[in-house]
């Protein structure tokens, strides 16, 4: 997780916390557990419920 903050401040050119990414990458599996609970849930067919 270190060498992906240093990546990103080298490109961007801003300092990149460690604990930033800690937040995004907990987002991220937080949705991704959310989508799977909600296709388990509905079926396969869960965008065709929501739209």
């Amino acid at each position: 997780m270190e060498w992906t903050a240093k990546a990103l401040a080298r490109a961007t050119g801003t300092d990149t916390d460690l604990d930033e990414l800690k937040i995004g990458r907990d987002l991220l599996w937080s949705r991704m557990l959310l989508s799977l609970v909600a296709a388990m849930a509905f079926g396969p067919d869960v965008w065709g419920l929501l739209f």
